[in-house]
C-alpha cells in the first residue's frame, strides 16, 4: 500500500470447502439433510482472508537447543484486516470486513522502502 506506507501480508486463508465441512460437522446440523444447511456457494472464492502487518507475525521457536539462542524482539503489531463472506437476509452473499487499523511502530518512508 504505497500511499499509507504499509506492508500487508495474508496470514490465514479459509477455503469454502473447509468452511462447508465445518458447517456439516456442527452438532446442530448432524441429522439434517444437506438442503437445510446454509452452505457457502463454491464459486465465491475463499471464504475468509486475514491480513496482518509484516511486524505482526508471532515468534516461533525453531531451535533444537544445540546452539546459543539470540533473542529477537518482535513488535507484535496489532494491525488486522479480516475479509469474510456473509449471507444477507435476502439470501445474497457479500464481503464483510472487520479491521483494526493501528500500528505500534512507526510508518515511515525509509522503513517502507527497505521492504522487498
Amino acid at each position: 500500500m504505497e500511499s499509507t506506507r504499509q506492508k500487508i501480508v495474508i496470514k490465514k486463508v479459509i477455503n469454502i470447502d473447509r468452511r462447508n465441512a465445518d458447517l456439516r460437522a456442527q452438532v446442530c446440523y448432524r441429522r439434517r439433510p444437506v438442503s437445510e444447511i446454509r452452505l457457502v456457494p463454491a464459486e465465491r472464492g475463499p471464504y475468509q482472508r486475514k491480513f496482518i502487518c509484516t511486524h505482526g507475525w508471532t515468534e516461533r521457536n525453531r531451535s533444537s537447543g544445540k546452539r546459543t539462542s539470540h533473542i529477537l524482539n518482535t513488535t507484535d503489531c496489532p494491525f488486522q484486516l479480516l475479509a469474510q463472506l456473509v449471507q444477507r437476509h435476502d439470501g445474497s452473499w457479500s464481503m464483510m470486513k472487520r479491521e483494526l487499523y493501528c500500528h505500534n511502530h512507526p510508518l515511515t518512508e525509509d522503513i517502507y522502502r527497505s521492504y522487498p
